[in-house]
Formats: structure tokens, C-alpha cells, sequence
């Protein structure tokens, strides 16, 4: 069966140590999962089904014969559809299992599972109990690792050519999901040179444009600066709330923004703390500053290991039944217990020169869905980027504080409705930018098709080994004119063309493998169009259906829709107001254009189809037609 799914797996070579099979359901504990596993530094990859929400068996198959362990986070017995996750995660298990690999299966308790599971199945109480007990297994699977002999040597020139082919087919998608091993594959794009310079930066970008990898070259730039603490705030899962009624603490929007800003203040001042407490022994403290900071972290040590949901509980824990309203005085209690932390600190800052701190915060947005609470989300983020701004003049004026913020640019556009001053956070802005620079983006390609393959040039050699095209064109260019200008859509669809030759036993990559790449694509564009703008259009997947009925097929060639015709069908769904709002959405995500039929102008911005619009009324294209390029517009089947 493999043999048919993956051809040549048996040549297949380990290339990592861990392969999480996450639950969907992103509660704290699978957050907490991948970030220690990044801590440890083992090399893993997972099914971000954030990011792709759906993966092929081959891809599942391939992440297993590559990976020495696989671990299975298995979904709760209260969560909905869990039977049939938990049936397909043992599926994959037992792949694994029959493929000789360790295998872990780990899931909240209490859990039922199957009898001839019972000896690989650890159950969990909380997040922290979950990753204890994964680092005691992995502690125990170290002390009997075995390294497996790489076959590649053994075999001749042609079976090099299949092997590579392979490498760079069905796994080549996988990388974007790994930590890189060498910063030499990073390229130094303009967002990241800005965010290294600038004090204070928000950079967005859609889904799939490259903000992890910036966060992580940013953070390890900084870890490497000795006179710098390098804060990051993590994600944590909003279901820590659902036990909490956040009315009890406070119930206006005024009230609401002052209670969030407070909690940063929490959050940030209790990282520097610990940055401090953990080095404290090398800084050359005198006894007083010592015994202060170790008697302050002896007291309030629950405090040290909470990001910002996860504050809220304790916050609420120490003011149990109490409101704003009730008790005005509320926020000063709160900050009067916070007190002594910021004491400590900046009497630590007030003698000590050229000390720098780094706030970088990533994934925040990680619980963002149009089913969950959005304005406590938005909220969040808003009062995230108005108390960094407060840092510095307000608290920390001897130290210099650099602050880097990620965000999907949706999500960003969505939050800028809870702004008081749009205007001054947009000065902070950086967006991720890849149309204006092509070149940059067949350079990620290049990089990592030479990582893939462990060479360190001729990367053109490559193109011409494993690409045998009609077109005379570069093969990237042909690939970037199907794709959105993003590296993981360029990833993707690579890793799909590979994949086609090798289901097809060809050696190098055909015309006849786009076809196959487009309808893979075809889906993988849909989930990010839908993910990027459900929360803004919670009717999209309606939207969509409803232009499938009547126009399908448009990965497979340039289809055009009369813009009278996509009024007709969305506003049965959408008012005239949200339809405006919705097309405009499409065309700023590049998903849609519209062009002006007599002389193919192309119309790239809802103002311009506004003018071009207003111009047909007035009958200066009475003959003329305006429709809308579909080309970008995904379909699931």
C-alpha cells in the first residue's frame, strides 16, 4: 500500500527526531508542546492546521518515515467531533508503529484507548503535567536511541536523481513548518532590516509571507547581544478563560481597556523580572539587590510562568468577586501589588549603562476564529500596542526598550476599529511585501532547495535537472504566475509539482504536473481566503459555494466573471454595503482583479473599480464591459 501512495519510500532518509501530530483543538497544552520541543531543540515538524488545514495521507506517510519518533497529541473526550480526530490520529499510529518508529500518544484525562495502545499512551492533567511527562519519556528514549546507517552511499547515479527528487517532493513542503538549522538560509528581506531598526515595530503580513521566520532570526540576533533581555511574549489558549467571568472585573469598554493594560503590565514587567532573576547570580549584585529579587521571586513564584490569559486567571484568582464598578479602587489594588516588581527592576536599570531590553511577541493571534471573542481579542492586541508605547517614558527611562509585534494583516485591519489613534499606529507599521520584490522570493526557493539537497551552489543546476518544461521561460517564472507572491505558496506548489513526478515515476518535473499542482493548490488557497477573512465575512464559505455553482474550474485557466453577474450572486448573501467591503477585501489580499474589457486595463484597487464603474454609468464604455478576474479565486471541491 505505502509503495503506492509513495513510491520509492524505502529510500527515504531520516531527517528529524520528532513528527507532532498536534490536536485541533489548539488548547494550552498544544501550544505548550511546540514550544518545548523549540526549547529542547529537538528537530520536529507538525501539522500546522492553522496554516494547512489539510494534508494528504503521502504527507502524513512521508512526515513518518522521515521523523524517528511521532508523537500524537490526541483530542479531548469533551471537544466536538473528537471520535473521529481520535480515530484518524490512530490510523497514523498504527502507520507508524508498523513502520518500526517510537511512538507517543498523549491526551487529556480521562481517556479510553484502545487496549493494544494502553503501553504508549500517557495521560495529562494540565499543560504543564503534558510536557513534564513528554521531556521524562524523550529523557528515557535518549538513553536507547540507536542511529540509523544513511542508505544514500549505497546507491548509483540514477537512484541519487529518484532519492533527490524525493527529498525535494513530498517532504519539501514540510520545511516551512521547521526552525531552519543555519540563518544562512534566511534572506534579509526589507520588513526585517526596518524591524532592527526601528524602536518600536508592528509588522504584518498575510498568512504564509514569512513573519516567523523573521521573529525567530530576530530573536536569535538578539539572544546574541550580551547587553540585551530578551522578553518574548507567547500565545496561550483562550480556553483558559472559559471557567472565568470577566464581567466580575470589569463591564465598560473604558473599564475593560484599563483592566487589559494592567495585565500587560503584569505579563511584560514579570518577563524582565525573571530575565533578571535567572542571570542574577553573574550581574554582580550587591547583597541587597540580591536578597530582594530572591525574596520577591520566592513569593510570587506562580507568577513567573504566565503570558497574558493566563494572567488574567491569577488576577481574577487574587480579586475574586470584585468589579470595577463595586470597587473604583480595583486597578490601583491591583497595581499596588505589582508595585514591588517594578521597584526592583528599575532600581536594578538605574546604575547600569548600555543595557537594552527586547519585547517580541509573535502568534498572538493564534486563537483567532470568527466563533471565538473577537472583541476580547482585538482588545488585547490594541492594549498590547498602546502600553508599549507607555513603557518607556512611563516606567523604564534608563533603559532603551526595542518592541517588534507580529500580525496578520487582517487581523491587524480588523483591530484598527478599537484604535483611538489609527493614524499613530499605522507610523509604527512594517507590511511584508513580496510583489514588488520577485527576485527575493525565488531566492527562498533557491536557498532551500540547496539546503534540501546539502549543497551550497548551483542552484541553477538544479532548475535544469529536475525541471524538463515546454516553455522556455524560467520554470519559477511559470510557477509565480499561478501563485500568490507569498514563500509558502511557493513552497507548496513546488513541493507539489515534486510530488506528481514522483507519483508519476518521472525523474523531473513535466507540464503535465501542473494540473496536478493546481488542484492541490486550488484548496490550499481556499483555507487561507477563508481563514484570512471569516472572521470580517463570517459568510464567506456560502459566498464561495455559491459562485462554484456557477463558475468552477478557474485554477484551470484564466476565467473572467461579468462584475454584474458577481453583484447578482453575492448580494444574495451580503448587502450592497458588505459586498463593497467584501470585493475590496479580495482585490487588497490579491485574490481578485477586474479589467476593462475594450483594452484589457487591468484594475488592481476597489477605488479604481469604483471610478470604472462610475465612468459605464455615464456611458463612456457603453460598449464596454467590466469583469473580474477570477484567476485567484479558490475552490474546494
Amino acid at each position: 500500500m505505502i509503495e503506492k501512495i509513495i513510491p520509492g519510500y524505502e529510500k527515504i532518509e531520516l531527517e528529524r527526531d520528532i513528527f507532532l501530530i498536534n490536536t485541533k483543538n489548539k488548547n494550552q497544552a498544544a501550544i505548550d508542546i511546540e514550544e518545548f520541543l523549540g526549547i529542547i531543540e529537538k528537530k520536529y515538524t507538525t501539522n500546522n492546521e492553522d496554516e494547512i488545514p489539510y494534508q494528504p495521507l503521502a504527507w502524513y506517510l512521508n512526515a513518518i518515515l522521515k521523523s524517528k519518533i511521532v508523537l500524537l497529541h490526541m483530542v479531548g473526550n469533551d471537544k466536538k467531533d473528537y471520535k473521529a480526530t481520535n480515530a484518524e490520529y490512530s490510523l497514523y499510529a498504527g502507520l507508524a508503529l508498523g513502520l518500526g518508529k517510537e511512538v507517543l500518544i498523549i491526551a487529556p484525562a480521562p481517556f479510553q484507548a484502545p487496549i493494544d495502545y494502553s503501553d504508549i499512551l500517557v495521560e495529562y492533567s494540565s499543560a504543564v503535567d503534558c510536557t513534564n511527562k513528554i521531556e521524562t519519556w524523550l529523557n528515557n528514549w535518549d538513553k536507547k536511541e540507536q542511529k540509523i546507517a544513511s542508505v544514500q552511499n549505497k546507491a548509483d547515479e540514477s537512484n541519487d536523481k529518484e532519492l533527490n527528487l524525493l527529498k525535494l517532493g513530498i517532504g519539501y513542503g514540510v520545511a516551512e513548518n521547521e526552525k531552519f538549522e543555519n540563518s544562512n538560509n534566511f534572506v534579509e528581506i526589507e520588513a526585517y532590516i526596518k524591524a532592527t531598526q526601528k524602536q518600536k515595530a508592528l509588522i504584518i503580513g498575510r498568512k504564509g509571507t514569512g513573519k516567523t521566520e523573521i521573529f525567530l532570526r530576530l530573536q536569535e540576533n538578539f539572544n546574541n547581544d550580551k547587553n540585551n533581555y530578551n522578553i518574548v511574549i507567547k500565545p496561550d489558549s483562550d480556553d483558559l478563560l472559559d471557567n472565568v467571568e470577566l464581567s466580575n472585573l470589569y463591564n465598560t469598554t473604558r473599564s475593560k481597556k484599563a483592566f487589559l493594560t494592567t495585565v500587560w503590565q503584569y505579563v511584560i514587567f514579570s518577563k524582565i523580572f525573571m530575565q533578571i532573576f535567572i542571570n542574577s547570580k553573574n550581574l554582580g549584585l550587591t547583597e541587597k539587590e540580591f536578597s530582594d529579587i530572591d525574596n520577591y521571586h520566592k513569593e510570587n513564584k506562580e507568577l513567573f510562568t504566565l503570558n497574558f490569559y493566563g494572567m488574567i486567571l491569577y488576577i481574577a484568582d487574587k480579586y475574586a468577586n470584585q468589579n470595577i464598578m463595586r470597587d473604583p479602587s480595583l486597578l490601583d489594588k491591583i497595581k499596588k501589588r505589582l508595585s514591588p516588581m517594578i521597584t526592583i527592576i528599575n532600581n536594578y536599570f538605574e546604575n547600569r549603562k548600555y543595557q537594552k531590553i527586547t519585547i517580541l511577541a509573535d502568534n498572538l493571534d493564534k486563537g483567532w476564529a470568527a466563533e471565538s471573542d473577537l472583541d476580547i481579542q482585538s482588545l488585547m492586541l490594541v492594549c498590547l500596542m498602546e502600553y508599549l508605547d507607555l513603557l518607556n517614558n512611563q516606567y523604564m527611562s534608563k533603559v532603551r526598550i526595542h518592541s517588534v509585534v507580529f500580525l496578520r494583516k487582517d487581523i491587524y485591519q480588523y483591530i484598527l476599529r478599537y484604535v483611538r489613534e489609527p493614524d499613530k499606529m499605522a507610523m509604527d507599521v512594517i507590511e511584508i511585501q513580496w510583489d514588488s520584490f520577485p527576485g527575493l522570493l525565488k531566492n527562498v526557493i533557491d536557498k532551500r532547495m540547496l539546503n534540501v539537497l546539502d549543497m551550497d551552489k548551483d542552484v541553477e543546476k538544479i532548475w535544469g535537472n529536475y525541471f524538463n518544461l515546454s516553455r522556455s521561460d524560467h520554470p519559477f517564472e511559470r510557477i509565480r504566475s499561478q501563485i500568490v507572491n507569498r514563500p509558502r505558496d511557493a513552497i507548496y506548489f513546488i513541493s507539489k509539482l515534486f510530488e506528481s513526478a514522483v507519483n508519476n515515476d518521472q525523474l523531473t518535473v513535466s507540464d503535465k504536473d501542473f494540473d496536478y499542482a493546481l488542484d492541490a493548490y486550488s484548496k490550499f488557497l481556499h483555507n487561507n481566503l477563508t481563514a484570512e477573512l471569516k472572521a470580517e465575512f463570517p459568510m464567506i464559505e456560502d459566498i464561495l459555494m455559491a459562485l462554484q455553482r456557477v463558475y468552477t474550474g478557474l485554477l484551470r485557466q484564466i476565467e473572467f466573471i461579468p462584475i454584474d453577474n458577481f453583484y447578482k450572486i453575492v448580494q444574495k448573501i451580503l448587502n450592497k454595503e458588505e459586498t463593497g467591503k467584501f470585493i475590496n477585501a479580495l482585490m487588497q489580499n490579491n485574490y481578485l482583479v477586474a479589467i476593462i474589457k475594450r483594452n484589457n486595463r487591468v484594475i488592481t484597487t476597489y477605488n479604481e473599480l469604483l471610478l470604472a464603474e462610475q465612468e459605464k454609468t455615464f456611458n463612456f464604455f457603453k460598449k464596454n464591459k467590466i469583469l473580474l478576474n477570477m484567476k485567484l479565486i479558490p475552490f474546494a471541491e
